[in-house]
């Protein structure tokens, strides 16, 4: 897939030493603990992690506020090809809930930059990828820190690049793309995955287990974000109609239409999500 190939060409560099909170630019442990052997246990240890990923995001969110902030825009990657939850979950690897548990930040040859997020898995909804349940993944995000005048030049003249001194153009920047935002530790996440085949990213051994690297399937509508209600959004509000912006009637149809199945891949996931709850409280109070 295109964002596959992305990742190749941001993985050509070496990472950048930073350290902000709970972004660490070190090769993550492929030291997995033992996976809970219960439902209740797996609930357990979600909740610990959970908490501790809390604990971080506001240091994190704190240093981050600090750094200049650059969006860019870049067309929506509209996910044609699956007309359905099930279509999806058919031609994925994974679709994992969990939550954010660091950044590895990584620059960007071609002057893009990549997040790698740690996502320590709680549950995955397709029985494809069971056996993530209670390891670490890691999944390969666009956008991210980067130093400034890495940035593609057109951004950076919006910078003002022309009234910054050679010290000011080697700051670093958090850039992300408009409506697909990299998520801060500690944030709870569905994402719908591929599986990265070994050896297709050799620089990125240096950092990350590449047996348990993932990419998304169609970029900002393979993910899902919580929300303060409980309930999980597509990134980039995808499964929302867009502006007219001058689209031909086909192109407004054909946006229409995927919407439209996003809203259902939306609503089918959420209700998963409850169903789990359900069944964890059922339990709990049996016991």
């Amino acid at each position: 897939m295109k964002n596959q190939k992305l990742i190749a060409h941001s993985l050509l560099c070496l990472s950048l030493p930073i350290f902000l909170g709970a972004c660490t630019t070190q090769k993550e442990s492929t030291n997995q603990k033992a996976k809970p052997t219960t439902s209740m246990h797996r609930t357990n240890q979600y909740q610990n992690t959970l908490a501790i990923a809390k604990k971080h995001q506001k240091i994190q969110q704190d240093n981050l506020n600090k750094l200049p902030k650059q969006t860019y825009k870049s067309e929506a990657s509209y996910a044609f090809g699956r007309d359905s939850y099930q279509d999806m979950v058919h031609k994925t690897t994974a679709t994992i809930q969990g939550v954010i548990t660091n950044w590895t930040n990584v620059p960007a040859a071609q002057n893009m930059p990549v997040t790698i997020l740690s996502v320590y898995v709680h549950q995955e909804f397709t029985g494809k990828a069971s056996d993530l349940v209670g390891k670490t993944i890691y999944v390969y995000h666009q956008g991210g820190i980067i130093a400034r005048d890495n940035l593609l030049a057109g951004e950076l003249d919006k910078l003002g690049s022309q009234k910054l001194s050679p010290t000011q153009l080697q700051e670093l920047v958090l850039s992300q793309k408009e409506g697909f935002e990299v998520p801060v530790v500690g944030t709870e996440v569905v994402f719908n995955l591929n599986k990265i085949p070994k050896g297709a990213l050799p620089k990125a051994a240096e950092i990350v287990d590449q047996s348990l690297s993932y990419a998304f399937g169609w970029d900002e509508q393979s993910s899902w974000i919580k929300q303060a209600d409980g309930k999980y959004v597509m990134s980039g509000q995808s499964d929302k109609p867009s502006s007219n912006n001058g689209n031909s009637s086909d192109t407004l149809q054909n946006q229409s239409s995927e919407c439209n199945v996003n809203k259902q891949i939306t609503a089918e996931i959420n209700q998963k999500v409850l169903n789990r709850l359900y069944s964890y409280l059922s339990r709990q109070v049996n016991n």
